[in-house]
């Protein structure tokens, strides 16, 4: 089912740039049952295509996350120079700038 709706997020944004996607920080689980889950759901993001974005460090409602991105249109490269303002629009669009103070990246 997860390979599925991520076919038709692709299929659905094709025309863009990337798809963004957040996981839990797999150095931060509080055991090794939730470790375990966390390191297959970023397995799981791998095998489709997402790679972590490096050197961010991103928290949003005081859950750090690690960022992962699938790449359709803009390279790798141009994702990882421009992740601060992506981030930053999307959630200023979500939340609106009363909650912003919630995102630290």
């Amino acid at each position: 089912m997860g390979s599925a709706f991520l076919q038709a997020l692709h299929s659905k944004y094709a025309c863009k740039q990337a798809i963004i996607g957040e996981v839990e920080r797999l150095d931060l689980a509080s055991n090794s049952t939730k470790m375990k889950l966390r390191n297959e759901r970023i397995k799981f993001y791998k095998k489709a295509g997402f790679y972590l974005i490096p050197g961010v460090d991103y928290t949003i409602w005081d859950v750090p996350m690690h960022l992962m991105a699938l790449p359709i249109r803009a390279s790798a490269e141009d994702i990882n120079d421009d992740i601060q303002i992506i981030m930053y629009q999307i959630y200023l669009k979500l939340m609106g700038k009363q909650f912003m103070h919630k995102m630290t990246l």
